[in-house]
């Protein structure tokens, strides 16, 4: 079986359609067009062992090609309109289109679309963003406008942005192989089908499986539960109380709500003995100023997260979607739970088979409970996810309510851990006091030990452990997320040189040589142009800050009015990479110096005191 990565592309007189081997190199093209006509070519194709791979491709690619092959006399008008219909907003479509769609969408080759495995619905983002994630060399937009008929001097510039695509996607299914592959063994071992499913949907679908296999019924999933008024009062759980009047008053609050709306519902910020915390559907955090906080002599700076808090929390209280089978549902959690914790888990690192299960379990877990608050999906019932959000609030804030009523200092506080600063002395009474909330709301906390912790605020740390690991997480994150932008990285590596190893940051910056990290981006919608150096430029584009004679500002313009998208520095565009030595980049190192610096300018002065 040959695994290809494949793009197509259509004009009202030209249909391309690109396929790369992802093994052994091969490349195959067919085109449809007023000078070329491969379709019987690429009907033959199509009869081979093949599973195809793209971006975007189960709602656009698979239906026109699928189109293409079934019609058999399709011409390249006739696979323009068909990709026209692909396109266009859903709620615009006809019945005459849905049923198209439809009946196009399901292609006869095993396909996987990495898009919809890389992000659930409001996490995606296009191609090109994608490629400049992974510091691909060349990032184009479509170069001529789709509702264009083109000329055979144009086709070769159409065929390469066709294979500049399907580059992109190629690099895109390298840096995802495990998570494909993590999904074709949970096929095999569960059946189903989960290559092009995100991590949630993954594991909603795997859970809705096992709940047939353990009995339930398939028309359970059809389901859901339909929540109009939840009376808070009646899912807070009985053994949550506080001793202070203030958060006693708060617990008496939420207990007289009845809500018909989760967004909002739980929001409160409050100060507690020095300590600023928010509730919210979200979870219970602290409001972190930026600042550094280092571990005294003889002390502890204890990390400690309840895990998988969430889900846990509802497994342990048989919390159950009214309409599945209470006697089928809560056994088989407790049962996935437990053979995580017990079974897979412990072997996890040496055991492939064990790595497997133990990550398909999470995955079931976390997925599934996300779902009960969501407005379709086979365990909606918000009762029961405004349960599990309320009560994990509430639990953590009666172990801080202990802890600061007891002179420990809590320092932060995110969702499903605290961290907390306390003498040596007093680590057994620490973890007497811990170990008596795991009795009680049944949860495991797990341990981390920290030197100091640089904070930019409460999404975005550095956290030094004992044994000199450092945990960076949201803006100090040292690895790009794929499709979550590209703001120059170069920024990020020299703070952590700075605040981790004391080296200048002048010194990080000017020596680095990997001109992607000094690079940015931006994406302008349809309702704007991108002008530099006074010329047009593409929608999605890549740049650094540069002091070169070519240099200028990136505007972006509407109705005659423009505004920059850098304002600090003059920019080059680097769209098409070019190689050459450091020094004839012509970079501004003041601008990315003077951006490092602001930052440590909001951190350094705030070097924190406990004491």
């Amino acid at each position: 079986m040959r695994w290809l990565v494949y793009d197509i592309e259509t004009y009202k007189n030209f249909a391309l359609f690109c396929f790369r081997d992802i093994v052994t190199r091969d490349q195959f093209i067919f085109e449809i067009s007023d000078w070329l006509d491969q379709r019987l070519d690429l009907i033959d194709f199509f009869k081979r062992d093949i599973v195809l791979v793209g971006y975007n491709n189960h709602s656009f690619d698979d239906v026109v090609t699928n189109f293409t092959i079934g019609s058999k006399v399709a011409t390249s008008w006739d696979i323009y309109k068909a990709a026209q219909i692909c396109i266009s907003d859903g709620r615009a479509r006809t019945d005459e289109t849905k049923k198209f769609v439809w009946k196009w969408k399901k292609i006869d080759k095993y396909t996987i679309d990495l898009m919809t495995l890389h992000s659930s619905l409001s996490g995606r983002v296009s191609l090109k963003e994608m490629a400049i994630s992974m510091n691909m060399p060349k990032i184009q937009d479509l170069p001529i406008h789709h509702a264009s008929e083109i000329t055979k001097e144009q086709r070769d510039l159409i065929i390469s942005y066709c294979w500049n695509d399907v580059d992109v996607t190629e690099e895109l299914y390298k840096r995802k192989v495990e998570d494909i592959n993590l999904r074709l063994e949970a096929e095999r071992e569960f059946g189903g089908s989960y290559t092009s499913k995100d991590r949630v949907n993954f594991g909603v679908e795997l859970l809705a499986k096992q709940y047939v296999l353990a009995g339930g019924s398939e028309e359970d999933l059809k389901l859901s539960t339909s929540r109009p008024v939840i009376d808070l009062g009646e899912i807070i759980l009985p053994y949550i109380n506080f001793n202070s009047k203030q958060l006693s008053d708060l617990l008496t609050n939420l207990k007289s709500k009845k809500i018909t709306e989760t967004k909002g519902a739980l929001s409160n910020t409050f100060i507690y003995k020095g300590l600023k915390m928010t509730t919210g559907l979200g979870g219970l955090h602290s409001t972190d100023k930026p600042g550094i906080i280092t571990k005294p002599k003889g002390w502890y700076y204890t990390d400690v997260d309840a895990g998988s808090f969430y889900p846990s929390m509802w497994i342990v209280n048989g919390w159950c979607p009214e309409h599945l089978n209470r006697d089928v549902f809560i056994p088989l959690l407790r049962k996935l739970r437990m053979d995580r914790i017990v079974k897979w888990k412990p072997m996890a690192k040496k055991d492939k088979y064990a790595a497997l299960q133990t990550e398909v379990i999470k995955l079931m877990m976390n997925g599934s409970f996300g779902k009960l608050i969501a407005k379709y999906g086979p365990f909606q019932d918000r009762k029961w996810g405004m349960a599990i959000t309320v009560n994990c609030q509430l639990t953590m804030l009666m172990l801080i309510e202990e802890l600061l009523d007891k002179g420990f200092r809590v320092t932060s506080v995110n969702t499903d851990g605290i961290t907390v600063m306390y003498p040596e002395e007093r680590r057994e009474e620490f973890e007497t006091i811990i170990k008596a909330w795991e009795t009680l709301t049944q949860m495991d906390m797990e341990y981390a030990e920290y030197e100091k912790v640089i904070t930019k605020d409460i999404n975005a740390y550095m956290a030094v452990t004992t044994s000199g690991k450092v945990k960076d997480k949201g803006f100090f994150g040292q690895e790009v997320q794929l499709g979550k932008g590209f703001d120059k990285p170069v920024c990020k590596k020299a703070l952590y040189e700075y605040f981790i190893n004391g080296v200048p940051i002048r010194k990080t910056i000017t020596s680095h040589t990997n001109i992607y990290d000094f690079c940015m981006m931006k994406k302008t919608n349809s309702s704007f142009t991108t002008t530099w150096n006074g010329e047009v430029q593409q929608k999605t584009n890549r740049y650094y800050a540069s002091k070169s004679k070519e240099a200028a500002y990136l505007y972006k313009n509407k109705e005659g009015k423009k505004a920059h998208q850098l304002k600090k520095s003059s920019v080059v565009i680097f769209n098409d990479y070019v190689e050459k030595p450091m020094s004839e980049y012509n970079i501004d190192y003041d601008y990315y110096i003077a951006e490092c610096q602001e930052i440590i300018d909001k951190i350094e002065p705030r070097q924190l005191s406990l004491f």
